[in-house]
């Protein structure tokens, strides 16, 4: 059963690929995804600061 649901999760992000791709062709640039990256990382490092923080004390 799991093998059929991440086949269809894979159709799905392909899906979602190619649509990105057809807007970004229609209106001439590329979305940034660097943002959301940024974020993501700047968040897991700040959770693993206060972590390191609590052990410490």
């Amino acid at each position: 059963m799991m093998i059929p649901l991440g086949a269809g999760l894979l159709l799905l992000q392909g899906l979602a690929e190619t649509l990105r791709c057809v807007i970004c062709l229609r209106e001439g640039h590329w979305s940034a995804r660097l943002h959301d990256v940024e974020e993501l990382e700047k968040q897991i490092l700040e959770k693993a600061a206060r972590e390191r923080g609590e052990e410490a004390a």
